[in-house]
Parts: structure tokens; C-alpha cells; sequence
């Protein structure tokens, strides 16, 4: 018979998992956070993206007013010189430059509707992506308040357990002691429980009949030939929750 009452391992495990719990509950607000961060960055992004388009936009348009302008003060330049002329192939070619003005004018015109259609539309998705952002914002605003409640909340829970952990482990034999912080740093979760399918707790390998009983009994230790870790009953009290603890623990939990 062991000397190792696998009872009081259980016991053990069933606090070490309840903290457990509420360490990867933090953990799964603390990811939610770097989310809610990356999500509020690429709403950011989008509206930054979507003003630098308005205001090129408006950049355009204004250059094009500018040349257009230019392209008139130009041609009533050359209007007020056509009365000064009196060489008849001068006259011709300053007229054939004052038509070539007015068609540049005319394209140039055109052209600048085309880009004040286009700008409409950019102000247009740059309003609906600011409001957008703002929108986000106060969802992520709001969903930070609750988090901070919950992780609140999640550190009087662990704080809770750690304390019911320690109370216990304190009135634990030495040996015993010894003996489950050594496995401890060999492998986590060193002590799993046997599932109702019969299985180890932690890889799900099936158990013999006799290693069952074995654990039944909860007088020998009896270790997964699977995974090595040793398989016990549920705690009489303790873990409200004996399974391993997932990676994406709930953060309501």
C-alpha cells in the first residue's frame, strides 16, 4: 500500500485547478483586451485611409481650379493683344494659341467634374467610416467597463481559492507535500481525474478494469500509461469544475 493517500492528492488538484481556472480566465480578458486594441486600430485605419482619399481628392480639384484659371488669365492676355496685331500670320497663330487655351480649359473642366463625382463618394465613405469608428469606439468603450468588472472580479475569485488552497495544503503531510510539488515540476496538471467513460482525465486513455478499481479503491497510486499522469476520483469537496482546464477559458467564468 502507498504511503501517498490519493486522496489528498485529489484534493490538492481539485484547488490547484479551481486557481487554474481563474488564471486562464484572466488570460482570456487579457487576449480580449489586445483584441479590442487590433479592432479599434484597423476602424482607425480605415477612416485614416478614407479622409487621406477626401483630401486628395480635394487636392485635385483645387490644382485643377488653379490651372484653369491660369489657362484664363493666359487667354485674356492673348485676347487683349489680338487688337494690337496687324501681321495677319501673327494674328492667326495667336488666335489658333487662344483656341488651344480654350480647349485645354474645356478638358480641364471636364476632367474636374469627373473628380468632384469621385470626391462626392470619397466624402461620402469618409463620413461613413468616421462614423463607423466612433460607433466601434463606443461598443469597445463599453465592452471595457464590463471587462474591467470582470477582472475584477476573476482576481477575488482566484484570491478566494488561492487562500483555500494554501489553508489546505498547510495541513498536508510533508511527504505528501513532497511528493506532489516534485511531479508538479515535471509535468503540469501531475494529477487528473478518472472520467466517467472510464479514461484518464487529462489524454483520455481508457483505464483496465482492475486500474479502475485501483482507483476506486483510492488506496494505490495508479498512473495513465498514456500520459503518466496519475488518475484519482473526484474530490469529496472542492473544484466546482474537475475537468483540465481549456485554453479558451470563459472570461464569465
Amino acid at each position: 500500500m502507498s504511503t501517498i493517500d490519493p486522496r489528498i492528492l485529489s484534493q490538492i488538484a481539485a484547488h490547484d485547478f479551481e486557481v487554474e481556472e481563474c488564471k486562464q480566465a484572466l488570460a482570456a480578458l487579457a487576449k480580449r483586451e489586445k483584441k479590442l486594441v487590433e479592432l479599434e486600430r484597423e476602424y482607425a485605419s480605415d477612416a485614416a485611409e478614407a479622409k487621406a482619399r477626401s483630401d486628395e481628392y480635394k487636392l485635385q480639384i483645387r490644382q485643377s481650379e488653379l490651372e484653369v484659371a491660369e489657362f484664363r488669365r493666359q487667354s485674356k492676355i492673348h485676347m487683349g493683344h489680338l487688337d494690337q496685331i496687324s501681321d495677319t500670320r501673327e494674328y492667326r497663330a495667336l488666335s489658333e494659341e487662344i483656341r488651344y487655351i480654350e480647349r485645354q480649359v474645356n478638358d480641364k473642366e471636364e476632367a474636374t467634374l469627373q473628380i468632384m463625382e469621385e470626391a462626392v463618394k470619397a466624402e461620402q465613405a469618409r463620413a461613413d467610416s468616421h462614423q463607423s469608428l466612433v460607433d466601434k469606439r463606443q461598443e469597445i468603450e463599453a465592452e471595457r467597463i464590463r471587462m474591467i468588472e470582470l477582472v475584477k472580479q476573476q482576481k477575488e475569485k482566484m484570491r478566494q481559492r488561492q487562500a483555500a488552497r494554501d489553508a489546505f495544503y498547510a495541513q498536508v503531510p510533508d511527504e505528501v507535500k513532497t511528493f506532489y510539488d516534485r511531479r508538479g515540476k515535471r509535468q503540469s496538471m501531475p494529477v487528473v481525474w478518472l472520467w466517467e467513460d472510464n479514461a484518464c482525465g487529462y489524454c483520455h486513455h481508457r483505464l483496465t478494469p482492475q486500474q479502475r478499481l485501483e482507483v476506486l479503491r483510492a488506496k494505490n497510486l495508479v498512473s495513465c500509461e498514456s500520459c503518466g499522469r496519475l488518475i484519482v476520483t473526484l474530490p469529496i469537496v472542492g473544484a466546482a469544475s474537475h475537468r483540465v482546464p481549456s485554453d479558451e477559458a470563459s472570461s464569465g467564468s
